[in-house]
């Protein structure tokens, strides 16, 4: 009976979850990356600083710099 009833409540979780999707609502956490941000990155990399100094001048983590520039440059 528990097994039915793991199966219930997890179609039933998918079910909403394609209706928000549906509706047009992101999930998941919000992410950091605007166009200020990316355009703030690329200005310190055009300075030449490294990686370290411009994750500390628009604190976001190495990751996201790394994310940001793999990006197409767009808005500089």
């Amino acid at each position: 009976f528990a097994e039915f009833e793991r199966s219930m409540i997890s179609e039933r979780v998918k079910l909403r979850l394609n209706r928000v999707k549906a509706s047009g609502k992101k999930l998941g956490q919000p992410t950091k990356i605007n166009d200020e941000l990316v355009s703030d990155i690329w200005s310190l990399k055009d300075q030449g600083l490294s990686l370290n100094k411009i994750t500390q001048q628009v604190s976001v983590s190495r990751s996201t710099v790394y994310r940001v520039l793999q990006m197409e440059r767009r808005h500089v």
